[in-house]
């Protein structure tokens, strides 16, 4: 409940009186403050910092002649060995990768869309694009062009477009094609 009281001045601002309101209403019904976390056990990420002020990391606790033992105890070394003796020991990656290739072209191989039916698929987007183009272009310029002109260019451009298509599709492997492709680009 707020009492109002006459205070003997008449001059006692608005916004001091109406401070004196609240302040008095919010002790009365005021809950306990809130707790702010503690900063100081907040703990960052990382690695903990030694008494020179580098890091310092719990394998560095381990000592030498330990961590040779786990190393030897792993077969990491016997592994590293078999490696080395196939080659230089970091040919392990090319060899990888040639695995990776072989899956990739397994896979292609696999595909079970035919190449003709790939770029059939590809060349009625493309069309589409081109014929977008076309009447985009024809609007730009106001001139007027009905739909069957535009289908009718479209089918003009598709053997084209599917002659590109297949055989980008049926030669990417190859060197020579990816060279021609780079010069096209280049020069266009």
């Amino acid at each position: 409940m707020v009492t109002i009281i006459e205070d003997e001045s008449d001059n006692v601002p608005l916004v001091h009186s109406l401070q004196e309101l609240t302040t008095e209403s919010t002790r009365a019904s005021a809950a306990p403050p809130l707790e702010y976390p503690n900063v100081s056990r907040i703990v960052r990420a990382g690695p903990k910092l030694g008494a020179d002020g580098k890091p310092h990391y719990l394998i560095d606790d381990i000592p030498d002649n330990e961590k040779q033992r786990l190393i030897r105890e792993s077969g990491l070394l016997k592994k590293y060995a078999k490696d080395k003796s196939h080659g230089t020991g970091s040919d392990h990656g090319s060899d990888v990768e040639d695995e990776l290739q072989e899956l990739q072209e397994e896979y292609d191989r696999a595909s079970d869309i035919p190449l003709w039916m790939d770029a059939i698929i590809y060349t009625v987007g493309l069309a589409a694009v081109y014929g977008l183009f076309e009447a985009l272009v024809n609007q730009q310029y106001s001139v007027e062009v009905t739909v069957t002109e535009v289908i009718q260019r479209m089918a003009k451009v598709a053997p084209a477009l599917y002659a590109i298509v297949y055989g980008t599709l049926r030669f990417c492997k190859t060197r020579v094609v990816n060279l021609v492709m780079l010069v096209a680009a280049c020069v266009s």
